[in-house]
């Protein structure tokens, strides 16, 4: 019997058995410790890359730590049995902030956390976002498509969860949000779509007219980016306060 293999096939039995034999070196893509590393004509061309999820930093920014392939991802973190949302290392790392990629996701801003102890307490629904993004990536080998880089340094990239099966199942991970009134649309500077602008707009006016989410709140209901706005509306306020105060002592 003779078998046909692809190309494709073929590259991929051939870094696979290199893979297996100790060498991981040859036959595969570069690897990135952090988002730095990504070439800008990965961004240009909307590129994709794979990666392992380590941890939700919040609703719309996870830490991946990439993978050279689609269908080879070393596990070199377990779970931290003493936090829900994290992963530790096996084996002496890197910090995590100079061995992963800080991925921001494209299209939605998600109610803000309280990630710091003098940080204004988190928006209604923050925490629900940050726990629905966790239940579903962290630890899991995701599909990033890369769509630019933010002021931040973080990657904007299209998230698509794993698979349930083998042809279905991956679900980009913005529109859940969105869907299920977890997020609003993201409109500020440097805003990405990834084509995908009406669907967006389509799933957050349904969450709002079935008071999902953040928008069960009604009148009370405080946008992320009209709370960010606030806060650094108060922040400058209070630094003002501060120099004037300064000064009058002087």
């Amino acid at each position: 019997m003779i078998i046909a293999v692809s190309k494709y096939s073929a590259a991929a039995l051939v870094a696979a058995t290199v893979i297996i034999a100790g060498d991981s070196s040859i036959f595969l893509p570069p690897k990135f410790e952090t988002v730095d590393d990504i070439p800008s004509r990965y961004f240009i061309e909307d590129r994709v890359v794979y990666g392992r999820v380590e941890r939700a930093i919040d609703g719309d920014t996870v830490r991946i730590r990439h993978c050279r392939t689609s269908f080879y991802c070393e596990d070199r973190m377990k779970k931290d049995t003493t936090s829900g949302d994290r992963r530790i290392s096996l084996e002496p790392p890197k910090r995590i902030y100079d061995s992963t990629l800080s991925i921001r996701l494209y299209g939605v801003d998600c109610p803000e956390i309280q990630k710091r102890k003098n940080d204004p307490p988190s928006q209604p629904f923050g925490d629900e976002a940050k726990e629905f993004v966790s239940n579903s990536v962290l630890g899991k080998k995701v599909k990033v498509t890369l769509l630019s880089k933010d002021r931040y340094g973080r990657a904007i990239g299209k998230i698509e969860t794993p698979r349930k099966f083998v042809l279905f199942g991956q679900k980009d991970l913005s529109i859940e949000l969105i869907r299920r009134g977890l997020a609003t649309l993201y409109t500020g500077g440097g805003a990405e779509y990834s084509n995908n602008l009406d669907i967006l707009k389509t799933k957050e006016a349904e969450a709002q007219k079935q008071k999902r989410g953040i928008w069960s709140l009604g009148k009370e209901m405080i946008s992320p980016a009209d709370f960010k706005r606030q806060q650094r509306q108060q922040k400058s306020y209070q630094q003002k306060a501060t120099t004037t105060a300064s000064r009058v002592d002087i």
